[in-house]
């Protein structure tokens, strides 16, 4: 084995490590915020925004269309009204057209949740 291929080899094991590393710590976080957030109070929310937006962008591959359920609901605690968009910790809702149509079946327009 020549000295590039050893370096090579060192590089590629040094980019697993830190990949791994880097892996167990966003799952390790995501694994604490679930944790703590089954110790929060429970309460209903109410749908108050359930629409669909489509964002267009351009790259070397052309045009794509991106597809975003537009959720929003309130809820009360502590005799405060509070909105919120997320539906559970580092949530995506955007992708293809059918998966945003399906979300948004799932959460209508007033729903109570």
């Amino acid at each position: 084995m020549g000295a590039d291929e050893k370096s090579l080899s060192i590089r590629s094991g040094l980019f697993l490590v830190v990949a791994g590393v880097a892996a167990i710590g966003y799952f390790g976080w995501h694994t604490y915020l679930q944790a703590c957030a089954a110790s929060w109070p429970k309460t209903k929310a109410k749908i108050v925004t359930s629409r669909m937006e489509e964002e267009t962008s351009i790259s070397t591959s052309g045009v794509e269309t991106n597809y975003l359920a537009n959720l929003a609901y309130e809820y009360e605690v502590a005799g405060r009204t509070r909105t919120g968009k997320e539906l559970w910790f580092d949530c995506d809702l955007s992708g293809s057209r059918e998966s945003a149509e399906l979300l948004l079946a799932v959460y209508p327009l007033a729903k109570i949740i």
